[in-house]
């Protein structure tokens, strides 16, 4: 036991100093965890561990506050010095976190914009067929007809326009007809207009 608090002391010394060296900042709030954190800029941070498999080695990985990333993951020596193991973080490990921090947050940029897509898109046909119910199979739901929504609230222009709808009532398909009525004529008056 004595020995264990000793190396996980010798591992917040270690892990502190990196920080130091990389110009990070130590987040000590994770020290209760057994494993250690160094932000390296807001979206990228290094995390910190004793090696399961090896007591001796110090096992570092990336993470991205708030966004999942894959990042590879390196080991260093316990018992080297914090300059020298800084050192090989950043010819390590270092840029691959900057990369996939930058890449998952590009991503995760790109889906949230799809998602505000798609919802502008659902608030569209609402105002139409009135409020839609999502199912756990693909579907929206409304009264008298279905759609699947993966094409049509989640691709682009060409795929909505590819979207599958059912229609189950009479009334549902004249609401239908009216709507495409509609959207062909304001196509062709804005083609008027452009000439």
């Amino acid at each position: 036991a004595v020995r264990e608090l000793r190396e996980a002391a010798q591992l917040k010394i270690t892990v502190r100093g990196v920080a130091r060296v990389l110009g990070g900042r130590y987040l000590d709030e994770e020290a209760e965890q057994r494993g250690h954190t160094i932000e390296l800029a807001p979206t990228v941070q290094l995390w910190a561990r004793r090696d399961w498999r090896n007591k001796a080695m110090i096992h570092w990985g990336a993470r991205c506050p708030k966004v999942s990333a894959h990042a590879p993951s390196v080991c260093t020596a316990l018992a080297r010095s914090p300059k020298a193991i800084a050192a090989d973080l950043r010819r390590r490990l270092v840029p691959a976190a900057h990369a996939a921090c930058k890449a998952a947050m590009t991503a995760a940029a790109t889906e949230q914009d799809r998602e505000h897509a798609r919802r502008a898109r659902l608030a569209e046909l609402e105002t139409v067929f009135g409020p839609l119910r999502a199912g756990h199979d693909g579907w929206h739901y409304a009264d008298g007809f279905q759609i699947r929504h993966g094409e049509l609230l989640g691709g682009d222009q060409q795929a909505r326009l590819c979207a599958e709808i059912r229609v189950h009532s009479w009334h549902c398909l004249l609401m239908i007809a009216k709507l495409v009525a509609e959207d062909a004529r304001v196509c062709a008056a804005s083609t008027l207009s452009e000439h």
